[in-house]
This record gives C-alpha cells, structure tokens and sequence, in this order.
C-alpha cells in the first residue's frame, strides 16, 4: 500500500506543490487526509488493495481506478476543488439538517442566475430531479454552494417566485 500512497501523494504533489497530506496505511488499506487550513472540512481518502480508491469531498464517496490513469484523475479533481475552480453542492434542509448526497460541479457552472440554470445543473449532476429541487426550494431548503475555502459559499433559495444568491 505503500506504493500506492507514494504515487497518490506524488501526483497531488506535482499539481499543488504545498499541499499538506496526513497518512495512515497498513499492508490492506492506505488513508490520506488533507486538512483544510480554512476550517472546512478535509478530504479524505482511502485505498484498499485491489479495490479502487475512494475520494469523500464532503459526504458522497468517489471512485477512482487504482491505475496511472485513475489517480492523475483523483489528483486533478482534487487539486481543481483546492484552487476553487470545481465546488460542491448539496442541500440544506429548513430544519437546519443537511441532505444525505452531495455532487461536485465546475464553479463556472454554478452561477445560476434563474431557477431554469439551477435546476438543470441539479437534475444533469444527480443531486435531485427537478421536482424534487422544485419541491424542496418551496419548502424553504437552500441549495448550497460549497467552495474548499468556506468563506466563500453560498446558497440559493427562493424568494417569493425567484431564485436569490444568498451569503451562508
């Protein structure tokens, strides 16, 4: 597992030459953690012999090949979130309570400005359908907009029949 830690911190390495990664690994499974120096949450990242390699961004895990290709994929997709060109979404509930999925989207795309734009790039990413997003709006739910940098979110809720950017 060693090796695959290596070449796994290598290649973030080559991208973003000050990153900092936590290992843990024994001779079945290897973790990499990278703290996140703005007080978000870290990226984990677990690599289990012969199994592929999980990324978890924030709460749905992410599966890349355990080949040259697959992890200079995991380390661009990584690094893409760390510059902030690639965010995550997900939901917040009115209740406060967060939703059980998140998708990872390009933070050019994000700049919804109607309620059409945002519900196409929910249903395309898999986060919910459009009913589902319609729903949830209605009910007061935010979709939030989660950068690696935490100041940087936001959200979108409804407000009244249109959709409002709001700070978080």
């Amino acid at each position: 597992m060693q090796t695959i830690v290596n070449y796994i911190a290598n290649a973030l390495q080559a991208r973003i030459p000050r990153i900092k990664i936590d290992t843990a690994n024994d001779a079945a499974t290897a973790h990499l953690t990278i703290p996140n120096k703005h007080g978000g949450k870290p990226i984990n990242i677990l690599a289990k012999a012969h199994a592929g390699i999980v990324v978890v961004f924030n709460k749905t895990p992410r599966l890349f090949d355990q080949d040259a290709k697959g992890i200079d994929k995991l380390a661009f997709d990584i690094s893409e979130y760390l510059k902030g060109r690639s965010v995550y979404l997900d939901l917040l509930k009115s209740d406060g309570s967060d939703s059980g999925k998140d998708c990872i989207a390009n933070s050019i795309e994000v700049q919804a400005e109607n309620f059409t734009i945002l519900t196409n790039l929910i249903t395309r990413k898999g986060l919910l359908d459009s009913t589902e997003l319609e729903k949830a709006l209605q009910e007061g739910d935010i979709v939030r907009v989660n950068y690696w940098d935490p100041r940087k979110n936001y959200g979108y809720r409804l407000d009244g029949d249109h959709l409002a950017k709001i700070a978080l």
